[in-house]
C-alpha cells in the first residue's frame, strides 16, 4: 500500500497548563493504487498519457492514445483485478467523441470509439463497481443544453446512453463517478436552480439511480478531504497541471481527483 502522513496540531488550553501545544499525528492514509492520467502535446496533436506512483516516485509516462487528433478530458479507473480503464474525448471533423483503452500488466489495447449516438460529448468520467463492471458518465448537448448521460460495460460493448435526469432547460455539467465502500456506483454533477448552481448526488440501488443520503455525502466529503491532503506532488513531466487527474483505489472505493479542482 502507498502511505502518506498528514500531521495536525491542536492548541489545548487549561487552567494548569495555559498555552501548552499538543501535536497529534493521524493514522496514515493509504492508497492501494495511485496513478495519473493527463493530456499533453508531446507528439503530433494532443495525446493521453499515464503514470503510476510506486515507491514514492512516478513511473515513466506511457502514451495511451494515438494519431494526430486533439484529445481532452482524459481520466480512468483501477479495477480490483489491477486492470486500468482510460477514457477521453477526441475531436475529428464530425464532432467530439468518446474513446477508451484498457491495460493489464502494461499491455494497452488499441483505442476504441464509444458509440453514444451524439456528436458533442465531453467531460467523461469512469468507475468500476464491485462486480468489476465499468461505468461511464459524461455531458453531451442533446438539443440546446448540456445533459448528463451514463452507460455501463456489457461484456462486449457499452450499453445505450441513458440520460441521468429528467428533461430540463438548464445546463447539467461536471459529472463525477465514484464507488462506495460497498462497491455501489455514485454519480454526481452540477445543475442549476433559479440561476444558482446546485449539486446532485445519486447512488445506484441495483435498478436505478436514487438520491443518496446526507450522511453518505458528509462521510464522502471527509474521506475526500483526507485523500486530497495525502496526495504526492505532481511530477515535473506534467506540462499543464489542470489537464491531469489522479486515479485512486483504496479501502473506501475507487475514483478520480481532478488536479484542476484541488
Amino acid at each position: 500500500m502507498i502511505s502518506f502522513y498528514h500531521i495536525g496540531c491542536s492548541i489545548l488550553f487549561s487552567i494548569l497548563m495555559s498555552g501548552t501545544i499538543a501535536c497529534a499525528k493521524e493514522e496514515p492514509f493509504q492508497f492501494d493504487e495511485l496513478s495519473l492520467i493527463w493530456t499533453a502535446a508531446y507528439d503530433e496533436g494532443e495525446q493521453v498519457y499515464f503514470s503510476t506512483y510506486k515507491k514514492n516516485d512516478w513511473s515513466i509516462p506511457v502514451q495511451v492514445s494515438g494519431g494526430d487528433s486533439f484529445v481532452f478530458h482524459a481520466t480512468g479507473t483501477i479495477a480490483n483485478d489491477g486492470s486500468i480503464w482510460v477514457v477521453w474525448t477526441q475531436v475529428d471533423k464530425k464532432g467530439k467523441f468518446l474513446y477508451s483503452s484498457t491495460s493489464k500488466k502494461d499491455d494497452w489495447s488499441k483505442p476504441a470509439k464509444i458509440v453514444t449516438g451524439m456528436n458533442d460529448n465531453r467531460e467523461v468520467v469512469i468507475a468500476v463497481d464491485s462486480n468489476g463492471v465499468p461505468w461511464i458518465a459524461w455531458t453531451a448537448v442533446d438539443d440546446k443544453y448540456s445533459d448528463v448521460f451514463w452507460s455501463r460495460w456489457t461484456g462486449s460493448g457499452w450499453s445505450n446512453a441513458r440520460k441521468a435526469h429528467a428533461d430540463d432547460k438548464v445546463p447539467d455539467v461536471y459529472p463525477s463517478l465514484k464507488t462506495s465502500e460497498s462497491g455501489d456506483i455514485q454519480l454526481s454533477w452540477q445543475t442549476f436552480s433559479d440561476g444558482n448552481p446546485i449539486a446532485v448526488f445519486l447512488q445506484w440501488d441495483g435498478n436505478t439511480f436514487v438520491e443518496s443520503s446526507l450522511n453518505d455525502r458528509q462521510k464522502n466529503m471527509k474521506i475526500h478531504k483526507r485523500r486530497t491532503e495525502s496526495l504526492p506532488h505532481l511530477p515535473k513531466f506534467i506540462q499543464e497541471s489542470y489537464k491531469a487527474n489522479f486515479v485512486y483505489r483504496d479501502n473506501y472505493g475507487t475514483g478520480i481527483i481532478s488536479v484542476n479542482h484541488l
